[in-house]
């Protein structure tokens, strides 16, 4: 989401952010063609390509975001105190969340209520968290800009230390960022409950899963010299890494429930998934690191395509379901038209009209 305007732009962050956000129409575009058939809602006739195109994504789509998220969230704190901090990202967040939960997806379970596809009840509904649906993400960002800023505001009651130039490996870093994600998933075999839900709105598992990577995005941007390798590193090393890694997981890791088989592919599974997010932040400093309107535009109505576009992809996806359109005409035709229509919202109705953009942009 975008910050302060008088906030140092970084601009292929800010286009790798708004693709990020963006790419959500192509994932849950891909899940009613996926073969899985585990979406809300989904086509009988189904696409690899759909399914192939969701799994690579979610791969490396939401650990990028949150990094990039963690990046802007330490550098607006620098720039203003932890309390207009707050002030300006939850109006930014949790007024357009209670706007799109009782509006677009409640409207969207009634659609789905309708048709067949739902089978709940106001009160299941309220409890088990289903209006929250596509909005996981924002539940996440307050929890980290909560504590964020908090930590952020106390950092003077910690005495001031003699500064110790300590030089880590980047490389170093690369691969013991996994050890994290391992130290997490075993907090479950501690007793700790992990997976339980927290009033419907997410789990301490959720908010686990992604903070190393929202702490990691507060690191780069604290010490920049890890970016600066970061965005460095030759293109083809990262490729070499992620191919290398995929190799690994596709041929060495087997399925064995032992502890160090499940030690193995946990953090192998991992690195992929930081490998990618390296190559991710490569790609986009190479394509969009440059001031352009186009991306300032998209910038803008990411977060707009975001939270208009599940109802959208449900409305038109059961629309191409009953007239039985061919998936390899349907999946591409579901992702440009939600991006259409969701960018025509933007234009027209929330850019335009102040109540709308402060229920849905918070602005």
């Amino acid at each position: 989401m975008p910050g302060h305007s008088n906030i140092e732009r970084f601009h292929y962050l800010d286009a790798m952010r708004a693709i990020l956000m963006m790419l959500g129409v192509v994932i849950h575009s891909a899940n009613v063609y996926s073969p899985i058939q585990g979406w809300l809602i989904y086509n009988p006739e189904t696409l690899y390509l759909a399914g192939l195109s969701a799994d690579i994504i979610t791969s490396f789509r939401m650990p990028a975001f949150f990094v990039v998220a963690g990046f802007f969230c330490y550098l607006t704190l620098t720039k203003y105190s932890a309390t207009k901090f707050l002030k300006f990202r939850l109006k930014r967040i949790i007024i357009p969340f209670i706007a799109t939960a009782i509006i677009l997806n409640s409207v969207q379970a009634f659609i789905l209520f309708k048709t067949g596809w739902l089978d709940t009840n106001i009160k299941n509904y309220v409890l088990n968290g289903e209006y929250i649906s596509h909005l996981w993400f924002l539940v996440n960002l307050t929890s980290y800009f909560i504590f964020s800023a908090f930590f952020y505001s106390i950092r003077h009651i910690f005495p001031a230390r003699k500064s110790i130039n300590i030089t880590i490996s980047p490389v170093l870093i690369f691969f013991t960022l996994p050890f994290l994600h391992i130290i997490i998933l075993s907090l479950n075999k501690t007793g700790i409950p992990i997976y339980d839900d927290i009033m419907g709105l997410t789990s301490i598992y959720s908010l686990l899963k992604y903070l190393p990577f929202f702490i990691f995005g507060i690191y780069i941007c604290y010490n920049k010299k890890i970016i600066d390798v970061i965005i460095k590193t030759k293109t083809q090393t990262y490729l070499f890494t992620v191919t290398a890694i995929t190799t690994i997981n596709i041929l060495f890791i087997r399925e064995a429930d032992s502890l160090i088989n499940n030690i193995t592919s946990t953090y192998f599974g991992y690195l992929l998934q930081w490998a990618l997010v390296f190559l991710c932040f490569k790609l986009f400093y190479i394509a969009f690191n440059k001031q352009s309107n186009t991306f300032l535009y998209l910038s803008n109505a990411s977060y707009t395509v975001y939270l208009f576009h599940h109802i959208i992809v449900v409305i038109l996806g059961l629309m191409f379901i009953q007239y039985n359109v061919p998936p390899m005409i349907g999946f591409p035709t579901l992702i440009l038209s939600t991006i259409a229509i969701t960018l025509w919202i933007h234009s027209n109705i929330i850019s335009k009209n102040k109540y709308a953009s402060l229920a849905f942009n918070g602005r």
